[in-house]
């Protein structure tokens, strides 16, 4: 899978900007703040469906967001635009083209367009696949669960459409249960009656949920610790584990167990929405041990190995997406990081403050405006 045209149009600081990345690395670099990440974010939401630094999706808009200095003049009075635009063409291994535009508009909408039919955003998620890595993954390994969740719960979802709609029913459902129980000490007998109503819906998506994540992370977990040992030169073990799995059974005894637990709290406090993913580095938990660039390394192993998944499964990588990946870790694990994009069936776009990072294509980045370098 390759990206072979990105058009943006009032997004964010950039107000008007085309490029054709190459098919192997392409860098963008240049001071902090131009618009290099707003480029891979753009790039990113045709595989989000929607942006992943912000849930005020207006912020996009050219002059909103960001404060009020585009191109290096301070915006006046009225002068932001009234939408923001990108459009991505990728070709998949079998030489198809497809080109997606999506625009955001002043009132908080949005309009996806694919080859004249337009979509929603869920309908994004699987078809382009893309790999996204920034500085803030790495509360992957060093903070709570939730986000080690929402990853992997995307890096499945990329894979398996049923699973993305087993996942939003559970929720839903997960939603009305916590709906009652914030609400049962005073509600009425009818009421309290329906709250054993929930446990067979939710036990059966809970039941399929964890049966997929443990599949997946037998897959994850070996591509990963491969990946992190060949990139520290075999000298540190990383390894991933997930202990959710239960049957539909076993899932419903375990919600009659806790609801006396769950009314008392006001929520369902059991279940895969609470589920944790087991990160070690060298077999102790790397949130307690591991060092910034350790984190950064064991981050960038994750995400190589969900690219290695989505290979095997697909049968092609997807766009892996690199934002100031190449501050704080070594030389080895530099060159290991760039020689891996080379193979000839992988691209990488990556951005960075350095001027001289070698890449197929390279752009200079400077307030909004790419000019391609090499």
């Amino acid at each position: 899978m390759f990206v072979t045209k990105i058009k943006l149009k009032r997004y964010r600081n950039i107000y008007e900007a085309e490029l054709v990345p190459a098919r192997g690395v392409t860098v963008l670099y240049g001071d902090n703040g131009q618009g290099k990440t707003n480029l891979l974010e753009a790039v990113n939401v045709f595989s989000m469906g929607r942006p992943y630094r912000t849930r005020r999706e207006k912020e996009l808009i050219y002059g909103i967001g960001g404060g009020r200095v585009v191109n290096g003049r301070r915006l006046g009075p009225g002068e932001s635009s009234e939408y923001a635009e990108a459009e991505l063409t990728f070709e998949d291994t079998k030489g198809r083209e497809t080109t997606t535009t999506i625009t955001w508009f002043l009132d908080g909408t949005k309009r996806i367009m694919r080859e004249g039919v337009r979509l929603k955003p869920a309908e994004l998620i699987g078809r382009f696949r893309a790999v996204l890595f920034s500085p803030d993954d790495l509360t992957l390994v060093k903070e709570g669960p939730s986000g080690r969740r929402a990853f992997f719960d995307f890096a499945v979802s990329q894979l398996d459409s049923k699973y993305l709609t087993s996942l939003t029913r559970y929720n839903h459902i997960l939603s009305q249960r916590n709906a009652l129980l914030r609400g049962y000490k005073t509600a009425d007998g009818s009421a309290r009656a329906a709250l054993p109503a929930y446990t067979p819906y939710l036990s059966r998506e809970a039941a399929y949920i964890t049966k997929v994540r443990s599949r997946y992370l037998e897959l994850f977990s070996a591509s990963a610790e491969s990946i992190y040992s060949d990139m520290t030169g075999g000298q540190e073990k990383f390894a991933a584990a997930y202990l959710g799995q239960r049957t539909e059974e076993e899932f419903a005894q375990l919600f009659q167990d806790f609801e006396s637990r769950d009314i008392e709290y006001g929520t369902t406090t059991t279940g895969p929405h609470r589920d944790d993913y087991s990160l070690l580095l060298n077999g102790v938990p790397a949130r307690q041990m591991a060092s910034q660039g350790q984190q950064r390394s064991i981050v960038l192993s994750m995400k190589l190995a969900q690219g290695e998944v989505m290979k095997a499964s697909s049968g092609e990588y997807p766009v892996f997406l690199f934002d100031d990946v190449l501050s704080e870790i070594d030389s080895h694990r530099r060159e290991y990081l760039l020689g891996s994009m080379k193979e000839g069936d992988r691209q990488m776009i990556i951005t960075t403050c350095e001027k001289d990072i070698p890449g197929d294509k390279v752009y200079e980045v400077e307030k909004g405006v790419f000019i391609q370098t090499v």
